[in-house]
């Protein structure tokens, strides 16, 4: 997937993304429950991203929480993304336990 094709393909998918977590009441950060400057992050950096299923593996997080997660490095933003996507599968929410 060119860079090109991933940014059109993201510009589709985000609002999506935005009802579903909506629909789930994911309407806070996922990490620390803050309920603004909220964007989806990714288990890798967008440029290293080249399936659809991979870019819709995102968590909703603040920018605060969202900037640390994505300098702790690859791996590390990685375990920490996929992390929070398996506690929010198993039925975690923080936007109740805020």
């Amino acid at each position: 997937m060119s860079p090109k094709q991933r940014r059109k393909l993201w510009d589709v998918l985000r609002p999506k993304l935005k009802k579903e977590f909506d629909a789930l009441g994911i309407t806070r950060c996922e990490v620390c429950g803050i309920g603004i400057f909220l964007g989806f992050a990714h288990r890798y950096k967008r440029r290293f991203i080249h399936t659809e299923e991979e870019l819709r593996l995102v968590a909703l997080l603040c920018a605060g929480c969202h900037e640390e997660i994505e300098f702790t490095g690859h791996l590390p933003m990685y375990e920490r993304i996929t992390s929070i996507i398996e506690n929010r599968e198993a039925g975690y929410n923080p936007s109740i336990h805020a």
